[in-house]
């Protein structure tokens, strides 16, 4: 699948969800932070295992919306599994701070998701779009300003 600008997804299209997300996914080299304010575990037993090898994923999430109770043991667990063949950190920002849902690779290349990665495209279409470039810049910018002032899971 050639994913250049984005997909649309139908409702309940699941399989075309791990399709696309794991092409955004398959392009990282070091790096790819998703940035979900509603992660749940469904983001590493569905989505992060599709990443290469020895590429660092880091979750940022909302410290409101997200449950630490299911995301953290699912997190310690693939911390523990997987060390430094699939390097992981999570991280907290304040509450009610995040509300795009993101995934940057490489500190490059921004995709937009229109929905969480959770249940993505469960009740409704959803979108996985490219941001271009000049407004990537500024996107990247920002959540890593973000990143840097959240806190561990």
């Amino acid at each position: 699948m050639l994913l250049t600008q984005g997909a649309f997804i139908p409702v309940g299209a699941v399989f075309d969800v791990f399709q696309v997300i794991g092409k955004v996914l398959s392009e990282a080299k070091n790096d790819a932070l998703i940035v979900d304010a509603y992660m749940g575990p469904v983001v590493l037993t569905d989505f992060a295992p599709l990443a290469p090898e020895k590429v660092a994923i880091r979750l940022l999430t909302d410290s409101y919306y997200t449950k630490p109770e299911t995301l953290k043991p699912a997190a310690a667990r693939w911390v523990q599994q997987y060390r430094d063949i699939r390097p992981l950190e999570t991280r907290l920002t304040a509450p009610r701070v995040l509300h795009d849902r993101l995934i940057i690779i490489d500190g490059a290349q921004v995709w937009s998701l229109t929905q969480s990665l959770k249940n993505f495209a469960d009740r409704s279409p959803a979108s996985v779009l490219r941001v271009e470039d000049d407004v990537a810049t500024q996107k990247i910018y920002a959540y890593e300003q973000l990143w840097a002032n959240a806190h561990a899971l």
